[in-house]
């Protein structure tokens, strides 16, 4: 519970300072303590579970931030270490940031030689955290078992979680 605890302050705080470079403090205040509120329930509801791991997407945005302010590309290869780690906790926060991320990308320059070398800094990124993990898991339990763990039963899982809207009328 404690890891937990660690990860849902810590998505408050990145969650502030994404939120300070692109509105009003005050709104950023207010997005912050609203997701501090809900913390505690994340816990019991199995179908918001993923969201105490935003906190390395906000990370991932706040360092393409960075690199849109300072005009860097090498920006986006810590981008990518984080990515990769919030690939490691969740698939669905990552996948979402990774491609919010390149299409930033893609919206911030009309050059393709840019999004090739943008994409190229953030994929190293992402390869560095990873590699280790696909021999690790190749090793120990196979690339098959990882598969199925990490993509296909987490993707089962939130099927089979979902609710239904309920009636508007």
């Amino acid at each position: 519970r404690i890891l937990y605890a660690a990860f849902s302050i810590a998505a408050c705080l990145a969650l502030l300072f994404v939120a300070r470079r692109f509105m009003p403090a005050d709104f950023a205040l207010l997005a912050a303590l609203l997701i501090a509120v809900a913390a505690p329930r994340s816990h019991f509801e199995q179908l918001l579970f993923g969201y105490r791991y935003l906190v390395f997407a906000a990370i991932v945005l706040l360092f393409f931030h960075l690199r849109l302010s300072r005009d860097d590309a090498r920006w986006l290869f810590p981008a990518g270490l984080f990515a990769g780690i919030a690939l490691f906790f969740r698939l669905t926060p990552a996948f979402a940031v990774s491609v919010g991320v390149g299409i930033g990308i893609m919206a911030a320059s009309r050059s393709w030689q840019r999004w090739l070398r943008d994409g190229l800094w953030y994929s190293a990124g992402l390869i560095l955290v990873w590699i280790p993990i696909l021999i690790w898991f190749a090793g120990s339990v196979g690339l098959e078992k990882f598969w199925i763990e990490m993509v296909v039963r987490p993707v089962e899982m939130t099927a089979l979680q979902s609710r239904p809207f309920p009636p508007i009328v």
